[in-house]
Formats: structure tokens, C-alpha cells, sequence
């Protein structure tokens, strides 16, 4: 392996080994439970498929679980920046 591809190999791995930490820190083990837990209801609906209106319901549930993690998340940044300025102004 040359230095080249050593130090890509290492700086992914120090990636994905970081994210998971901050996936699993005290501050995201709600999000990163809901996360695991809709993955795994979906996995499993979708593997019996008992009728088709259920996993239609199901894909939609994980859909909005998504979206609402997406739009959390921004709002939730614009508010802490948000936060921060007033607080600098007072």
C-alpha cells in the first residue's frame, strides 16, 4: 500500500469511527434509536408484507421520520446561531 492509499484508508476510517462516536453520544442517542428503530420496522414489514396498504403506510411513516430529521436539524441550527447572536448583542 503506498503512503498515498494508507492515508485515504486512514482518514476514512478516522471519519466513520468519529461519526459513530457523535451517533452515539449522549446528546444524539434519541435520534440515532428512532433512526435504528424505523430502519428496522421497515426491514421487517416490508420482508412479511402483509398487505400492500401496510408497507405503503410504513414507507411513508420512515419518509416523514426522514424529512423531519432534516428540517430539525436545520431549524435547530439556524435557531442555536440565532441564539448565539442575541446573546452576544445583550
Amino acid at each position: 500500500m503506498s503512503y498515498i492509499e494508507r492515508a485515504v484508508y486512514d482518514y476514512v476510517v478516522k471519519i466513520i469511527t468519529d461519526g459513530i462516536k457523535v451517533l452515539f453520544s449522549r446528546r444524539f442517542i434519541i435520534f440515532t434509536i428512532l433512526l435504528l428503530a424505523s430502519a428496522v420496522v421497515s426491514v421487517v414489514v416490508v420482508d412479511y408484507q402483509p398487505n400492500k396498504d401496510l408497507v405503503e403506510t410504513f414507507l411513508l411513516i420512515m419518509a416523514a421520520i426522514s424529512i423531519s430529521f432534516i428540517v430539525a436539524g436545520l431549524v435547530a441550527k439556524k435557531l442555536l446561531s440565532t441564539m448565539k447572536r442575541i446573546a452576544v448583542l445583550v
